[in-house]
């Protein structure tokens, strides 16, 4: 409690700020304490005036004085707390110099009786002491230095991190370890500590003047036979050698590639890889001028192919232009030391040495004759001596160009010659150059198309703007937009993993440059579609808003229409027999124009795939209207029933009436032709919408545009059925009335005009109707065909809802009269739809092969190869080629012969060879109506099948000159 009492009490005075008070409790209390053992009082007021001795300075004696007589009180053991006051002491700079002339004496001799981690700390107050006057440092430096021998790990760690930080603040103070420097490389050599030899190794880097020093002790190291030197000097090498080294260091380490112990080896090629980094194309040029000079072992040329290896992984331009700059050449061949350094980088690093080579012909057409025709000399030698398929290749490949192009006989020479070289190197050279030559063609071509993509996403635009659902329409450009990414990303792999990626250099930086920017187009159009259907969504929001308007419009005429037809039917009781029959068909008129409205007013509620507040009210509105005016037209025609059962019943009934029969007549003639009008106006109207339904095929959902069709039919066909209901009733009325031969064969020829009337609209709205569903039947067929080729029938049966049948042979004819009709490029074949569009016509690039021709001269004949290429990813089978021969133009051998020859089958990607031996044929005398030089052709024609017997055919023609 005592205790607790006191601290609070110091804190109190520290609280207030009274210093020299708490200062001076301080010194009472520990000069009390010091007579007793260690304890956590004695520590936390030690803390206590560490935090308070530079505010009172004035007492500074006093307080040192306590502090050495605690540091020297045995058993108290807080010198290490003391210390850590003398530390914050140190640190301010009036009073470093009397505190160092006060206790360095004492150091110097009580230094080595100290413990390890007392020590650590005087070397760090002794440097805060010394800062910023060199003369103390020199004191210190030369103290330390005499304490190297012997120290301790942590005191020797902290020597070495004083020397590096006085060093850093004040270089001149270099001066005094001058005269030390044997002794600091003599205390390093005999370190096997792996931080320690870091720490002499960073200080050796602040000794400028002594680098030469440094130098020559670490090369006599290297040859001396102790090895604990040599890897002691290569270490330090490194760090002291700036961007270039005299001959004779460079030459022993050099000499010490060939050094039989393998350890050694390495860590010498480390080193000089190290030191050959900072100016590599000096230093490897002087490599390989000492090694050819000296003449070139076995063991000097491995160690250099290692020591290029590792500078190539820093900068390997450099080293392979200073390899190939200084090769020789020598009977074709170059020197056996350029070969091996390049064959170690062909193994290390073969993608960046096809580069290098194939960038040296970037500037052929600029060099001079007798430079092109060293470098060819050279790349020829180089691709002899590794043996690379890649770079024959491609140099072959170059050499073609070069034997063609006007770059001087010398060198079109020079290329031929090198040509039937490489032939002779690599085996099947002709046909891996058409390989090449195909496949960057297919590159070329992607590329080409992938750069259209923005272009052919910006295309189908309207597609996705014309769904009228925003949601919908997101989804269909985002599936689009990922299905070109990633057709993007696939062939951005497929370059990446190119067998023979370095003969395309130039194509694969074009792709690399032109991907970005397709990615860009892509992602701008994207966002431009994005923006468009919202604006399209809103416009036609807007047009359909207009739409209500106009219906609202119509159904104001339609309740007009219906206002001045309801003052009639209040008083239908009361109108004569005459009227009845203008009454009877202004209902019916009205019925079939209710109708035709409500199909237009409901039309947009199946069309349209969201909900629109503004149509909602609306149609809740017309239905109740239209719900009233059907119940007030039933009430009109049973007042028109009453009056025909009064008719035809009552006392004044129509037998033996001759006035009730012509009102009768009169009557059932007014409602028939009044039915046979409505009829002709419905037929109107349908196929005035003819050409709008059909436009909605590619803007809508099959099933919608299905939906609509069947709910049109369905209500045409029931008004049609409801008005033959009623003529039926009424004839039937009125055939049972009366026994008048004349009225009943009229009547009954009113009725058959009006069945035949009613089959003909029936048929045609069932065939209007039909032919719309077969046309959204042969939109389905196009589409399926697009994902999935060949089709089996069966499983349209379940999609196609033109065709309404069970029987398989009937349902396959419906197809045939589909895809016949609407001119699809297919065909039925073993119960399945199959594809023709890329097959069946010679004309179009995707017949699957490729045809290549090569004609070889002999001294009768001449031999015309054609290579069949399959170029698809299905085999082809009963292949059948054929030529087709000019007059002037025919076998060499024709009974032997035959222009048709075939093949049972060709694998993916695999060619076959048909060869026919050809002469001139023509007139011995010249035929003066023919120019003695004329062009021809021989056509070439190749046919065949792919699976699901699939035909294809290819035609090409030859065309060749002859005198």
């Amino acid at each position: 409690m005592k205790a607790y009492t006191l601290k609070e009490k110091l804190e109190k005075l520290q609280d207030e700020g009274k210093f020299r008070e708490l200062m001076g409790e301080l010194r009472h209390y520990l000069g009390t304490l010091s007579k007793h053992a260690r304890s956590p009082l004695v520590v936390d007021l030690l803390a206590m005036f560490k935090m308070a001795i530079d505010k009172d300075i004035e007492a500074l004696d006093d307080n040192l004085v306590l502090l050495e007589t605690l540091f020297n009180t045995p058993g108290l053991d807080v010198q290490v707390e003391i210390l850590d006051v003398f530390s914050r002491l140190s640190t301010i700079p009036s009073l470093r110099q009397s505190l160092f002339d006060r206790y360095f004496k004492e150091i110097q001799d009580r230094f080595l009786t100290m413990p390890t981690s007392v020590r650590v700390m005087i070397i760090e107050i002794l440097e805060n002491l010394s800062r910023d006057m060199p003369t103390l440092q020199g004191i210190v430096i030369a103290f330390l230095l005499g304490h190297l021998d012997g120290a301790e790990h942590d005191v020797l760690i902290e020597i070495l991190a004083v020397f590096q930080h006085m060093l850093t603040d004040e270089p001149d103070v270099e001066a005094t370890f001058e005269p030390h420097c044997q002794r600091l490389l003599d205390r390093y050599a005999f370190e096997s500590d792996a931080t320690i030899e870091g720490a002499f190794i960073e200080l050796f880097k602040f000794l400028p003047r002594s680098k030469d020093e440094i130098i020559q002790t670490c090369l006599h190291w290297l040859k001396s036979r102790d090895y604990h030197l040599k890897h002691k000097g290569l270490k330090i090498l490194p760090a002291v050698v700036e961007s270039r080294v005299d001959m004779e260091c460079l030459a022993t380490l050099l000499d010490g590639l060939k050094d039989k112990d393998a350890e050694f080896e390495s860590s010498v090629v480390d080193a000089l890889s190290s030191i050959m980094a900072r100016n590599p194309r000096f230093y490897i040029t002087r490599a390989l001028k000492y090694a050819r000079q000296l003449g070139a072992t076995a063991a000097d040329i491995n160690g250099l192919v290692d020591l290029a290896n590792a500078l190539a992984g820093k900068d390997f331009e450099s080293i392979f232009s200073c390899v190939f700059e200084t090769m020789s050449i020598a009977d074709g061949a170059c020197d056996a030391l350029s070969l091996a350094i390049l064959n170690g980088l062909n193994e290390e690093y073969p993608r960046q040495l096809y580069a290098a080579i194939f960038k040296i012909m970037e500037s052929f057409d600029a060099m001079r004759p007798g430079g092109k025709l060293a470098i060819l000399d050279k790349i020829l030698a180089v691709a002899t001596g590794l043996k690379s398929e890649i770079i024959s290749v491609w140099f072959a490949k170059y050499l073609s160009k070069l034997a063609t192009d006007k770059e001087g006989e010398e060198i079109q020479r020079k290329a031929s010659i090198m040509i039937a070289r490489l032939r002779a190197l690599e085996a099947n050279l002709d046909e891996k150059l058409e390989h090449v030559n195909v496949r960057i063609k297919q590159v070329e071509d992607n590329i080409s198309t992938m750069k259209n993509y923005p272009r052919l996403l910006r295309e189908r635009a309207s597609i996705f703007t014309d769904t009228g659902d925003r949601d919908s329409a997101t989804r269909m450009l985002e599936a689009e937009y990922r299905s070109l990414l990633q057709k993007i990303i696939d062939f951005d792999d497929f370059i990446s993993k190119l067998e023979f990626k370095h003969l395309i250099m130039d194509l694969v930086d074009e792709w690399y440059q032109a991907k970005e920017y397709i990615l860009d187009d892509l992602n701008t159009v994207k966002d431009y579609i994005a923006g468009r259907i919202d604006k399209v969504i809103k416009e036609k929001h807007a047009d359909i808003g207009a739409a209500i308007q106009r219906l609202v419009g119509k159904k104001e005429v339609v309740l007009a229409e219906y206002e001045e037809l309801r003052s009639t039917l209040e008083r239908i009781d009361s109108l004569d027999d005459g009227q009845m029959g203008d009454i009877t068909g202004k209902i019916a008129r009205f019925t079939t124009n209710m109708l035709l409205f409500d199909l237009e007013a409901s039309k947009m509620l199946i069309e349209q795939p969201v909900s629109i507040g503004g149509y909602q009210a609306f149609l809740e509105s017309w239905v109740q209207s239209r719900e009233q005016m059907e119940r007030d037209l039933e009430g009109g025609i049973a007042a028109i029933d009453r009056w025909i059962d009064k008719t035809t019943r009552g006392k004044e009934s129509v037998a033996g009436n001759t006035e009730r029969t012509v009102t009768m007549y009169k009557f059932f003639s007014s409602f028939v032709h009044s039915s046979i009008q409505d009829f002709r106006t419905i037929l109107d109207e349908f196929q005035s919408r003819n050409e709008q339904s059909t436009s909605d095929f590619f803007s809508r959902k099959f099933e919608d545009i299905e939906k609509a069709i069947s709910f049109k039919q369905s209500k045409l066909l029931d008004l049609i059925e409801n008005k033959a209901y009623l003529i039926d009733k009424y004839w039937r009325a009125l055939n049972q009335a009366t026994r008048d031969i004349e009225f009943i064969v009229t009547i009954g020829r009113l009725k058959e005009e009006w069945l035949t009337t009613k089959e003909n609209i029936e048929e045609k709205i069932r065939r209007y109707y039909h032919a719309q569903l077969e046309r959204i039947d042969a939109e389905k067929i196009k589409q399926m065909l697009r994902i999935i080729n060949p089709i089996p029938i069966g499983s349209l049966k379940s999609r196609l809802k033109s065709i309404q049948c069970e029987d398989d042979v009937r349902y396959i004819a419906g197809v045939i009269d589909i895809v016949q009709r609407h001119q699809i490029n297919a065909l039925v074949q073993n119960n399945m739809l199959v594809s023709v569009r890329d097959y069946n016509n010679p004309d179009l690039p995707g017949a699957p092969v490729r045809i290549k021709t090569t004609a070889s001269p002999h001294d009768a004949f001449l031999a015309l190869k054609v290579i069949v290429e399959n170029t698809s990813i299905h085999e082809l089978y009963d292949v059948i080629v054929s030529i087709k021969l000019p007059a002037v133009i025919g076998f060499h051998d024709p009974g032997r012969s035959n222009h048709r020859k075939s093949t049972s089958s060709i694998e993916s990607g695999k060619n076959a060879t048909f060869t026919w031996d050809l002469e001139d044929i023509g007139p011995s005398k010249p035929d003066p109506t023919r120019p003695a030089i004329q062009l021809s052709k021989i056509a070439i024609i190749v046919s065949g099948k792919i699976p699901v017997d699939r035909h294809f055919s290819k035609t090409e023609e030859l065309c060749f000159i002859y005198k």
